[in-house]
């Protein structure tokens, strides 16, 4: 009996783009955590400031 061919090409297709996927997905999360990161420390420099300035 014959067994059908896989068809792979499929297959390497869909774990091209989920790769793409995963990656822009963890570059996107990434610079929002450097965004707020970022906001974060420029308010807690600006508290310092305020503070100091008494």
């Amino acid at each position: 009996m014959l067994k059908p061919k896989k068809k792979t090409h499929n297959v390497k297709g869909s774990a091209l783009l989920s790769s793409v996927l995963v990656l822009m997905t963890t570059l996107l999360f990434i610079k929002m955590y450097q965004d707020i990161y970022h906001a974060s420390m420029e308010n807690n420099r600006l508290i310092i400031e305020c503070l100091t300035d008494d």
